[in-house]
């Protein structure tokens, strides 16, 4: 009996050691194994290779956002969106900062001296909203840095030297949030850099020269 018990008790070990020896050898395996990337460039139809945002949308589109055009690609090729002077319902500008996706499934596209565009799927054509100095409700500059829509689905949008934009998409109309010297719950700085809208509906904003606001509803 008791021979019995020690051959079971052997068979066991070795069962358990070649199990061990397998798993690790397979681990091993996976770690030598090389990940493969395809390359997608100028060649393949991208517009620009600096991309400066890349955004998924609802219906599993690729946007890229470069100095050079707005960039869709759909798993096969890139459709490219640029300014065109002649047409107004084209994008702003051709040096795209920023996306970001609003809940009806509209694009929002911050650019670089052509302001903020909305890019309506139905009609394929963008909405300009930009700076008008004989209009204090329009936004406070061309020059963006970032997007973040909010809960109630309006557009917060930093701008590179003129503060922080809220957006009501409903009306075009914006309110401006600047730096006040004399008041230390303004924001910190005009020269911006990102945004963030947190789980709470939060926003955090990176400055240049005066580090992170939070701007509490």
């Amino acid at each position: 009996m008791n021979k019995l018990i020690t051959s079971v008790l052997i068979v066991s070990r070795k069962c358990f050691f070649t199990i061990i020896l397998l798993v690790v050898s397979s681990c091993l395996f996976a770690q030598n194994q090389q990940l493969h990337f395809a390359h997608l460039g100028t060649s393949e139809g991208l517009s620009e290779l600096n991309p400066n945002c890349i955004l998924q949308d609802s219906r599993g589109f690729i946007w890229i956002a470069t100095t050079d055009g707005l960039n869709r690609y759909d798993g096969y090729r890139f459709k490219i969106f640029r300014n065109d002077a002649k047409d107004a319902t084209s994008i702003g500008n051709n040096y795209v900062q920023d996306l970001a996706e609003d809940k009806d499934g509209n694009l929002w596209i911050a650019t670089v001296g052509g302001g903020l565009n909305k890019y309506d799927r139905k009609t394929n054509r963008f909405t300009r909203y930009i700076h008008n100095e004989k209009n204090n409700k329009s936004i406070s500059s061309d020059f963006l840095s970032k997007i973040a829509i909010d809960g109630s689905g309006k557009v917060w949008i930093s701008t590179q030297h003129n503060g922080l934009n809220l957006l009501d998409p409903k009306t075009g109309d914006c309110i401006h949030y600047l730096n006040e010297k004399n008041n230390p719950k303004s924001i910190s700085d005009d020269e911006l850099m990102t945004i963030y809208k947190d789980s709470h509906d939060n926003l955090w904003i990176g400055t240049v020269n005066n580090g992170l606001s939070l701007f509490d509803h």
